[in-house]
C-alpha cells in the first residue's frame, strides 16, 4: 500500500534540491549546509570545524557521507569560470547521488522499524499472523508519512536517526546475546545516531533507556547501562576530539557558558541561543503542540503556522497514534493481553512517546519536522493496536485502509 509513497519519495530526491517542497523552504538547510559543508570540505582537503558555518561543528556524520560521494567518485576542487566543481561538477549527479542515499535511508528506516515492530509484537504475545501485520502496518505508515517523504527525498540527515535509532532498539530486543553486549551495540547505534543529528541525543536515548530497563534483567543493569555509554561516547569521540582540539569546547556550540565559546563573541553565543530555542510559555508550547502558531500571519504557509502534531504533513500519523494508546490501554485494562510482557511493551512504547514529545516541547526551537523520532515509538504502537483488534477480519481491512489514507496525504 504504501508504493505510492516510495515512488514519489525516489522522483522528488531525483529533482535537484531547491525545486521542491515549500515547506522545507525550497530544501534551504540542504543548500546552507548539508551540502555546503561537505563542498568546502572537499576543497580544503580535510573535514574540519569552519569558523564561519556554526553547523561544521557540529558532529556533520551524514554531511561527511555526502563527503565522501564526492571522494570516492573523485569530484574536481575546481573548475573554469561558469563551471561547477565538487558536488555540481558535470551536470551535478552527485548532489542527486547524496539525495539518493538519503532516500535509501528512508526505505531502510522503513524497515527496520517494521522489523521492531515485529519484535516488539511477538514480545507482547501476539501470534505470528498478527505479529506480521504490525510490522508491515508500521513500516507502511512510517514509508506514507508526507513529512518523511519530504525529508527523505532531501540530502538531510533525519532518516539515518531514524534508522539507526531503529536498529537500536531493535538490538536490546535480540535474543541469545548477553545483555552487556546487546546494550553496546544499542549504545553505538545511537551515538553515531547522535552524530547524524544531535536531537537523537534526547529523542531516541530515553526510549532506549526505557526499553533497556524493560527487556534486560536487574542484575545486568549497571554492566549493561556502563557498556551502552562507553560505546556511546566512542561512537561520539570523532566529534567530541575534533571539536575540543579546534576550540577547547568538545560540544561546541552547545555549553558555551560552562565549557567555552571557542572563537565566539558574547554576541554571537547569544543570536545562537536566540535562534534555536523557544521563550514562549508552557501554555504557548502546548499550543504549538496541537494548535496553530498565535504569531503566525494566518495568510502564511502551514508549516509556519501548524508546527507540531496537527501540522498537515502528519497526515493521519499523530490522530491514529493518540487512538491506538487509547485502545491499548482500554485492552490492557480489559484483561484481553497476555498478562507478563505486553503492558510492559505498551508503557514502554507510551512513556518514550510522552518523553520525545516533553524533548520537544522543552529542548527544541519547536518546528512539526523535529518530531520525527516520534516515528521509532508512535508507529509501533499503531501497528500493534491494528494487530491487537479482536476480529482479524477487521484487522485486514482497517490496517491497510490507514496506510491507504496516510497515501493520500502524501499525495495530496
Amino acid at each position: 500500500m504504501a508504493i505510492p509513497a516510495a515512488c514519489i519519495l525516489l522522483i522528488a530526491a531525483s529533482n535537484p534540491p531547491g525545486s521542491l517542497w515549500d515547506s522545507e523552504f525550497g530544501g534551504y538547510d540542504a543548500l546552507s549546509y548539508h551540502l555546503q559543508l561537505p563542498q568546502e570540505w572537499l576543497i580544503a582537503g580535510q573535514l574540519a570545524p569552519l569558523e564561519h558555518n556554526v553547523y561544521s561543528f557540529l558532529p556533520g556524520y551524514m554531511e561527511s557521507a555526502y563527503l565522501h560521494i564526492a571522494a570516492l567518485t573523485a569530484a574536481p576542487t575546481s573548475a573554469s569560470p561558469g563551471e561547477g566543481y565538487g558536488l555540481m561538477a558535470g551536470d551535478g549527479w552527485r548532489v542527486l547521488s547524496c539525495q539518493w542515499l538519503h532516500a535509501g535511508m528512508t526505505l531502510m528506516a522503513a524497515w527496520i522499524i517494521g522489523g521492531l515492530t515485529r519484535q516488539l509484537a511477538r514480545g507482547a504475545g501476539i501470534e505470528p499472523q498478527r505479529e506480521r501485520l504490525a510490522g508491515s502496518v508500521a513500516a507502511g505508515l512510517t514509508l506514507a508519512t508526507p513529512w518523511v517523504v519530504v525529508v527523505g527525498s532531501l540530502a538531510y540527515n533525519e532518516m539515518a536517526l531514524l534508522a539507526l535509532g531503529a536498529g537500536a532498539l531493535s538490538t536490546l530486543l535480540s535474543t541469545g546475546t548477553k545483555a552487556p553486549l546487546r546494550a553496546a551495540v544499542c549504545g553505538a547505534l545511537v551515538g553515531v545516531a547522535c552524530g547524524a543529528k544531535p536531537t537523537a541525543m534526547f529523542m531516541v536515548t530515553p526510549v532506549a533507556g526505557l526499553l533497556l530497563g524493560a527487556v534486560i534483567p536487574r542484575r545486568a543493569w549497571v554492566s549493561a547501562l556502563a557498556a551502552a555509554a562507553i560505546a556511546g561516547l566512542v561512537a561520539l569521540s570523532p566529534w567530541l576530539i575534533r571539536n575540543t582540539l579546534h576550540g577547547g569546547n568538545p560540544i561546541f556550540p552547545f555549553a558555551t557558558d560552562v565549557l567555552g565559546s571557542a572563537h565566539w563573541t558574547a554576541e554571537q553565543v547569544e543570536r545562537y541561543a536566540r535562534a534555536h530555542h523557544f521563550d514562549g510559555t508552557l501554555f504557548d508550547r502546548l499550543r504549538l503542540a496541537v494548535w496553530t502558531n498565535p504569531h503566525a500571519d494566518p495568510a502564511a504557509r502551514a508549516v509556519e503556522r501548524f508546527r507540531g502534531t496537527t501540522n498537515p504533513q502528519w497526515g493521519l500519523f499523530f490522530p491514529a497514534v493518540v487512538i491506538a494508546g487509547a485502545s491499548l490501554v482500554l485492552v490492557q485494562l480489559r484483561g484481553w493481553m497476555r498478562k507478563d510482557r505486553q503492558p510492559t511493551i505498551v508503557a514502554v512504547l507510551l512513556g518514550g512517546l510522552i518523553a520525545q514529545l516533553l524533548a520537544w516541547m522543552f529542548l527544541t526551537h519547536i518546528q512539526s519536522r523535529f518530531l520525527l523520532p516520534c516515528l521509532l515509538t508512535g508507529a509501533p504502537l499503531v501497528g500493534i493496536a491494528c494487530a491487537q483488534l479482536p476480529w482479524l477480519r477487521v484487522s485486514a481491512w482497517a490496517a491497510p485502509l490507514l496506510v491507504a489514507g496516510q497515501v493520500v496525504a502524501t499525495v495530496w
